[in-house]
Parts: structure tokens; C-alpha cells; sequence
């Protein structure tokens, strides 16, 4: 088994469509423990879909264009839908709640462990595409194509907060086709939220990173320069020769607490700073 360090909290994000739920009830219906899943969620600033984000999605949750899918596992399954890109799992999971949330380019696999009875290891299945797991130096998952050995997308660090706001150490374990994010919860306030995401970013345009990946970024080019040599061609060598620049905006982005964005745009790979968002 493969451990990945990562410095800050927890999530792996899932590629899921809705042919992999359940639906129980029409959008927009309530029940009271949809709403305890998404008063969990809005305690993270940024993370539930605004009117303003949805109207730029060209899909709702069904995610045609994922490379790959990734499921919860053990999940009791009868999930409902909450918003056009949004649906929740109340106790997948002994203790635990799960949610997915969708973007155009990603999808978040958020689960809450609402207390210390939760298990504190959290384990997600990856199928639907031909090749490995690999870890990257950024503390994500690289879902690498077995005949081209590149990868056309990833899963990003994990990330996860306690409900007082305070980050929590996390890492992903890989075994096979299972991805486990570990969260250590010793001295967390519950409920602890954490955001897996899963993102295609070199198909769609643009590759989102969030603060702990920035930060990584920030302190050594090498980091970057490393991770992009996976990247399918010619991403891998543009990204190889810009890393130092790629490294500078982090820098940058870190020093004003926000995160690194790049476009995959030959022969450039213009880097920016963006807040909001994955950025937490």
C-alpha cells in the first residue's frame, strides 16, 4: 500500500454520475436530514454551489466528460438530488454524511463525519478507465493511462476542517483501484467536513489547485515540474519549461492567501492567482 502525505486536511474528490445514485426525491424537496447535510456543508465558506456558478455549468450532476468514476465505498446507496449540480447521501455511512457536488471540469465527494464514532478512514473506488493509481508530489492521485502511461486527470490533495474552521492532517493511501483518505481527528470539534475532488482540468482548459497544492508549488518548482511530467503531450514539456514560472505565481498567490490556477494553452501555460472556489 502507497501512502501520500499531505500537509493539510482531508478530501478526495469523485467523479460520480447520477446513474450511480439513487435519486429518492424530486430537486428542491427537503428533508430534515438533507438539511442537517447541507447546514454541515455551509459551514465551509465557498463550498455549496451558488446560483451564479450553476448557471455556468453546461450539465447538471452527470458527468459525461469524467475520465473516470469515482464511487464511496460501503455507501448504503439512496442518495437525493439538492440543486441542479448537488446531491446528498445522509448517513451513507455509520456517522457519516456524503454529498456531490458537481462543476464543469470536477467533481467533489464531500463526506462529514459527524462525530467521534465516525471512521476516521474513508475509502473511495475508482473505475471506468484502463490503467493506475499513482501518486504525485503534490499529495493528490494521478489516474494515469495504462498504454500512454500519462494522466488526463487527478484527484487533488485532501483538505478537511473541524467545526471550528481549524484544518485537520490528512493523506491518501493507495491500494489498487481504492483511494482511502485517512483524517486524523484527535482534538477536532465535530462535525468534520472534507472535500475529495476529482478534477479533468487538461481536457476541459483549466487545472485548479488548492491552497496546500499552492503552497507546495510555492516552495520548490520542482514539485510542480514533477507533477506536469505526467501530463499528456505536450502539456509535460510546456509545463516542465514554465514550472519556475508556475512556481513564482504560487508564490505569489500563497504570500496574498489565495491559490494557483494554469491554463493549458499552448505554448504558453498562463498562471494566475483566483480565491473563492476549490481555493481552501
Amino acid at each position: 500500500m502507497k501512502r501520500i502525505k499531505s500537509a493539510v486536511a482531508a478530501g478526495l474528490a469523485g467523479a460520480i454520475g447520477l446513474t450511480g445514485l439513487a435519486l429518492a426525491q424530486p430537486a428542491g424537496a427537503t428533508t430534515p436530514a438533507t438539511q442537517r447535510v447541507l447546514t454541515e456543508l455551509g459551514r465551509v465558506q465557498g463550498l455549496l454551489p451558488t446560483t451564479g456558478a450553476a448557471a455556468r455549468v453546461a450539465a447538471p450532476v452527470g458527468q459525461s466528460q469524467a475520465p473516470a468514476r469515482i464511487a464511496l465505498k460501503g455507501a448504503k446507496g439512496g442518495a437525493s438530488q439538492a440543486g441542479s449540480r448537488m446531491t446528498v447521501e445522509p448517513d451513507a455511512l455509520p456517522d457519516t454524511d456524503s454529498a456531490v457536488i458537481a462543476d464543469a471540469d470536477a467533481v467533489s465527494h464531500v463526506f462529514v463525519l459527524r462525530s467521534a464514532r465516525a471512521a476516521t478512514d474513508v475509502s473511495f473506488t475508482v473505475t471506468g478507465f484502463d490503467g493506475r493509481l499513482v501518486a504525485d508530489p503534490l499529495g493528490g492521485v494521478l489516474l494515469v493511462d495504462q498504454a500512454t502511461g500519462r494522466a488526463d486527470s487527478r484527484i487533488s490533495a485532501p483538505w478537511a476542517y473541524d467545526a471550528k474552521g481549524r484544518p485537520l492532517p490528512t493523506s491518501y493511501t493507495v491500494d489498487g483501484d481504492t483511494v482511502t483518505q485517512h483524517v486524523d481527528t484527535r482534538g477536532a470539534a465535530f462535525p468534520v467536513v472534507a472535500d475529495p475532488h476529482y478534477t479533468w482540468g487538461w481536457i476541459t482548459g483549466t487545472v485548479y489547485f488548492n491552497r496546500n497544492e499552492t503552497s507546495h508549488m510555492a516552495s520548490d518548482a520542482g514539485f510542480t515540474a514533477a507533477m506536469f511530467a505526467f501530463a499528456p503531450p505536450p502539456f509535460n514539456l510546456i509545463g516542465a519549461m514554465v514550472a519556475g514560472n508556475i512556481s513564482r505565481v504560487a508564490w505569489n498567490a500563497n504570500s496574498d492567501h489565495k491559490c494557483v490556477k494554469v491554463k493549458s494553452l499552448v505554448p504558453v501555460f498562463p498562471a494566475s492567482e483566483y480565491s473563492g472556489g476549490y481555493c481552501r
